[in-house]
């Protein structure tokens, strides 16, 4: 049985994409359930895009909700970027991010890097 996707339209065609995707998404490797799962995920992703926009994000917000996300504390933080101190720093907003920071944290928490690299304000003390 072949089924046909399209550029989702509506929400009532995302809800039954998603409820597909949910379906068949511990599909096994090289089935053909894997190459439709693939395209559902496109799809879906294109139409969460439009619908849904995420704002800019700064760079902190998005580093302590990875963290919460992650239940990390600061001192594991610290770890990542080998310098407790200069973790609390960065978290209270008294130093900006150094290319090598961005680098740890894309490595060790999958952070995308343009998102770490936007600009941002830092408290004045």
């Amino acid at each position: 049985m072949e089924i046909e996707y399209s550029i989702i339209k509506n929400n009532e065609q995302y809800e039954e994409y998603l409820n597909r995707f949910e379906d068949i998404f511990n599909c096994e490797e090289g089935s053909p359930e894997e190459i439709e799962l693939e395209l559902l995920a496109l799809l879906i992703e294109k139409y969460e895009s439009e619908q849904y926009p995420m704002p800019d994000s700064d760079p902190i917000d998005t580093l302590k909700f990875i963290m919460e996300q992650n239940n990390l504390k600061p001192s594991d933080l610290g770890k990542i970027l080998n310098s407790p101190s200069r973790a609390t720093e960065i978290l209270k907003r008294q130093r900006k991010l150094s290319l090598n920071h961005i680098r740890l944290l894309y490595d060790k928490l999958r952070i995308p890097a343009d998102t770490l690299i936007k600009d941002y304000q830092l408290k004045v003390q």
